[in-house]
């Protein structure tokens, strides 16, 4: 016995290529001199915020910026020396409360690091937070008990936990190198606090020599940065930031900060104007405020300060502004989607002209008449020929053309229909009297036999030459359909769903997979959702299965698959990868066969596939050649691939069986033909539909009862139009899809008795799996059949269940 078993699923997550190094040797490469450069910036952040104070008496900061690297190794403690030497070098009192604190912190770090391996942002959190009130309630009890400084302890430890919470999510991506390019807005905020803190630790340093405010050259410069890049808002922002942060540590009045932020939505508002034009309006606008409101604050040095910020603004290249803007969402996004909207309506409309000239096209070779059997034309053609060929040089034929037009006539058109029907004509099945008055009449039974061969012949290759003129008739028509199919999957109605690709995007870039592109549409295709990612190649590693699919769908909250093919995911140009994904089937369809030829290792002629298209459409086709062996084979192997290519290529199922029926009239002069049997299973919907060619019923396995599926129409290869008939059923979980040939039906006897007969097996058996159930069918089959079998046995069992 032959047994196949097809599985309605696929495996291949991408096209596997050898990484250029073994898995356990690829580390993440960093050159010495970044490395060096990444920890001095961490050690100098750590070093301003120790040396930050808040309304003079706090200083939060410091351990809040610990705590975030609490349970990190060693670079905890380079952290800790660089925020203890800032602290130091304060002039605020009460130094020795915040090194009891940071000691503290040490005595977590120590404790948790043997037990906690990945601390949460909170816990740290917690840790700073409780050290900070621990250390606080110590010092006041040393200092005598006092309420005050208890208090300011129980602030402080609040303060440093809701810091500790902000700032972390910075620390972590100053840690990477900024490698990742999107952002989510409370990481922007962390990394900008924590500029901004270093910022205010400056505010009592000052230039060597010069006497110049650090704190103006760096705010000023920064100011200017945030403007340029984002705009007034932007700008407005961060001169908001860096005075409210001053002012709070206490290191200028309400006066600059009002004329930092006003100098912020000025230099943005100008931006368009260049990067001069920024500095004068953000220098006027500081100048101003502190003329009009403080000119106390409107020092030289503080002026010099400006000067020299704004001056290192105006260095800055070109490439460091391109690198900033690889941050975040462009505003010539809405600029880029608008173009590519524009360019997918011209190439709508340009493949809506495509397919309406092959249409036209296709018109133009269809065959005008049948020509398949004689018309009037015809019959008097041929006549006029006969009549000059046999009775050209008779003496007699004034008489027979003119005087007995009629009766000559009526003879000669008598002859042509015992050629049609015969296929020659005898002297002797001629009329009495023609016989008589004819003296040529052995010439001209001859010359009508040799005229209608002759037409006969004509009539053949007239005939071959329409039916293949009809077939190029339907390609064009099939090809203009496919172009039709192609324009209406560019629609523009598609909703691209840019909150999601955002998500999507950050997310993706947090876990450290670096992305290009994503995105999602809905409304495009019938399987709902559909989402494009464009990222680096992961060099068949299977990151897409692992680690992007499972993100994806707990995003969209629902399961998304692969798409197989082209655009599955794949490594191209420059070592890119395009993932294209698309909600789960529902459903799923596992198909098995069992088969057996006519005779004991012959050749049987039936056939069988199953596939399943990108759009979730399963496909089960069976197919029967005529008779058994080699011959029967090669007919129902033909029908089958075939109807596996056109539907592959996007073809209806109707336009593929009528191409298929022209193929097998065309191949040969024989009499040839094969049955078809199709089902499809849409496994979104759970719509089956059957399609019959001269196939025997399909049945439907459902809690035990047979449904059965019939029809009466004829194969394909026999008749010029074929006639299909469709039956359209619902499927439920669970069912078992039943396809057989007659091989099998004539074995159980009556067409009528096909399903007592089912029914009867499955009485006393019950299998989940569609192999046993084809297996136990198949066997049960031949047993009735005995020794004697008319047919080939095939059987297709399809399982069906529901995923989620």
């Amino acid at each position: 016995m032959e047994k196949t078993e097809v599985v309605a699923e696929r495996s291949g997550f991408g096209k596997m290529l050898p990484p250029k190094l073994p898995l356990d040797k690829i580390k993440l490469q960093i050159p010495k001199k970044w490395a060096f450069v990444k920890e001095s910036v961490l050690l100098s952040i750590g070093f301003l915020w120790g040396n930050t104070t808040v309304f003079q008496i706090l200083n939060p900061m410091g351990i809040a910026y610990i705590s975030a690297f609490l349970i990190q190794g060693k670079r905890f403690y380079r952290v800790m020396v660089a925020v203890a030497a800032g602290i130091l070098c304060s002039s605020f009192e009460n130094k020795q409360k915040y090194i009891l604190c940071m000691l503290l912190c040490l005595g977590f770090h120590w404790g948790a690091s043997n037990k906690i391996k990945y601390p949460s942002t909170i816990l740290k959190a917690a840790f700073g937070g409780t050290a900070t009130i621990l250390g606080g309630l110590l010092f006041a009890t040393i200092r005598g008990g006092s309420y005050f400084y208890g208090g300011i302890a129980t602030v402080e430890g609040i303060a440093v936990f809701l810091l500790t919470y902000v700032v972390e999510k910075g620390v972590v991506l100053l840690q990477r190198g900024l490698k990742r390019h999107i952002m989510t807005s409370e990481e922007i905020i962390s990394l900008a606090l924590l500029l901004g803190g270093a910022v205010a630790g400056s505010a009592n340093m000052t230039v060597p020599f010069l006497k110049i405010p650090i704190m103006a050259i760096l705010s000023s410069c920064m100011i200017l940065i945030g403007g340029y890049r984002g705009g007034a808002g932007i700008g407005t922002a961060s001169g908001v930031l860096f005075g409210f942060l001053l002012l709070v540590c206490g290191k200028v009045e309400m006066e600059i900060f009002c004329a930092f932020s006003l100098g912020g939505l000025l230099c943005g508002a100008m931006k368009e104007l260049g990067k001069v034009a920024s500095v004068i309006s953000f220098f006027i606008a500081v100048v101003v405020v502190l003329f009009y409101c403080n000119q106390a604050e409107l020092n030289i040095s503080f002026l010099k300060g400006l000067l020299i910020g704004s001056i290192l603004f105006l260095f800055v290249p070109k490439k460091a502004f391109a690198f900033i803007n690889t941050y975040g969402v462009h505003e010539k996004e809405l600029q880029q989607d608008t173009y590519f909207l524009k360019m997918k309506e011209l190439t709508e409309e340009r493949l809506s002209q495509f397919a309406a000239a092959f249409r036209s096209l296709g018109k133009t070779f269809l065959p005008e008449l049948d020509k398949k059997t004689m018309g009037k034309n015809d019959v008097s053609l041929l006549i006029d020929t006969i009549a000059d060929k046999a009775c050209r040089n008779c003496g007699l034929a004034v008489y027979c053309w003119d005087t007995e037009l009629y009766a000559t006539y009526q003879t000669a058109f008598s002859a042509l229909s015992i050629c049609e029907k015969r296929g020659r004509v005898e002297l002797e099945q001629l009329p009495e009297t023609f016989r008589k008055n004819c003296v040529r009449g052995d010439i001209f039974v001859d010359v009508v036999n040799r005229c209608y061969e002759v037409f006969e012949t004509q009539s053949i290759w007239r005939n071959k030459l329409a039916e293949c003129r009809e077939l190029v008739s339907q390609q064009l028509f099939a090809v203009g359909s496919i172009i039709e199919n192609l324009s209406g999957q560019l629609d523009i109605r598609g909703v691209f769903l840019e909150g999601i690709e955002k998500e999507i995007k950050a997310k993706l870039d947090k876990i450290g997979i670096s992305v290009e592109e994503v995105s999602v549409m809905e409304d495009r295709i019938k399987q709902g959702t559909e989402v494009m990612i464009t990222m680096k190649s992961c060099n068949g590693n299977n990151m897409c299965r692992e680690k992007v699919i499972p993100l994806v769908s707990k995003v969209l909250h629902k399961p998304m698959k692969k798409v197989g093919g082209k655009y599955a995911c794949y490594a191209g140009a420059g070592g890119k990868c395009i993932l294209r994904l698309i909600e789960e089937n529902k459903y799923r369809l596992t198909v098995a066969t069992a088969a057996c030829p006519k005779q004991e290792g012959g050749i049987s002629g039936d056939s069988a596939s199953f596939l399943e298209t990108e759009s979730g459409i399963s496909v089960i086709a069976l197919s029967d050649g005529m008779g058994s062996g080699i011959a029967a084979r090669e007919e129902s192997k033909s029908a089958i691939e075939l109807l596996e290519q056109f539907i592959e290529a996007g073809f209806e199922k109707e336009l593929a069986i009528n191409m298929i029926n022209s193929v097998l009239l065309l191949r040969s002069a024989q009499e040839k033909f094969a049955t078809l049997d199709i089902c499809t299973v849409n496994l979104y919907t759970a719509k089956a539909e059957f399609m019959k060619m001269g196939a025997a019923a399909a049945y439907i396995l459902r809690d035990g009862k047979i449904i059965a599926i019939r029809s009466e129409t004829l194969p394909v290869g026999i008749l010029q139009n074929v006639s299909m008939e469709k039956n359209d059923i619902l499927l439920k979980d669970s069912d078992i899809i039943l396809l057989m040939t007659d091989g099998v039906m004539e074995a159980v006897g009556e067409e009528q008795e096909d399903v007592e007969w089912l029914s009867s097996l499955f009485e006393t058996f019950y299998s989940n799996n569609p192999q046993d159930v084809a297996d136990y069918i198949l066997q049960q089959a031949q047993k009735k059949a005995k020794e004697y079998k008319k047919d080939d046995m095939t059987v297709i069992a399809a399982r069906f269940w529901e995923i989620y």
